[in-house]
C-alpha cells in the first residue's frame, strides 16, 4: 500500500485546559466543538464600516511603471550566490551589469505595464 497507513490521533486539551482528552470520539467532538463555536459566532463589527472604506481618497500613480531609480534600489538589494529564479538569470547579472541592462529592464517593465494596460481598457 502506498501513503499513510495507519491513523493517529494526537490528544487535545479540553476548553478549561484542566482534562486530556486522548480517545477518538473524544477529540473529534471537541474539534467540532471548536470549530461550531469559530465559525458560528455572531459577527460585532459595524457593518457601515465597509461603506466608509469608500471615502478615503484614491492615491494617484501607485499602478504607475517602476523608474529607473527604483529599479536600481531593487537591485541593489538582492543577494548574492543565491538560486535564480525560473528564469535561470542570476541576480550578479542584474546587480553587478552596466546602466544599460537596468534600462532595459525599466523598458521591458514600461513595455509590460502599457500594454497590460491597453488590453483592460480595450474591455
Amino acid at each position: 500500500m502506498f501513503g499513510l497507513t495507519s491513523h493517529s490521533f494526537y490528544p487535545v486539551k479540553s476548553k478549561d485546559g484542566a482534562t486530556l482528552i486522548k480517545d477518538q470520539q473524544g477529540i473529534l467532538a471537541c474539534w467540532a466543538k471548536h470549530l461550531t463555536e469559530l465559525l458560528n459566532c455572531i459577527n460585532l463589527h459595524n457593518p457601515n464600516f465597509l461603506d466608509q472604506l469608500l471615502q478615503f481618497p484614491f492615491i494617484f500613480g501607485l499602478d504607475a511603471p517602476p523608474s529607473l531609480h527604483e529599479v536600481t534600489q531593487a537591485v541593489k538589494g538582492l543577494k548574492n550566490n543565491k538560486a535564480s529564479g525560473p528564469h535561470g538569470i542570476p541576480a550578479e547579472i542584474f546587480k553587478y551589469g552596466c546602466q544599460t541592462v537596468l534600462a532595459s529592464q525599466v523598458t521591458l517593465f514600461h513595455f509590460f505595464f502599457t500594454w497590460n494596460s491597453k488590453q483592460l481598457f480595450q474591455q
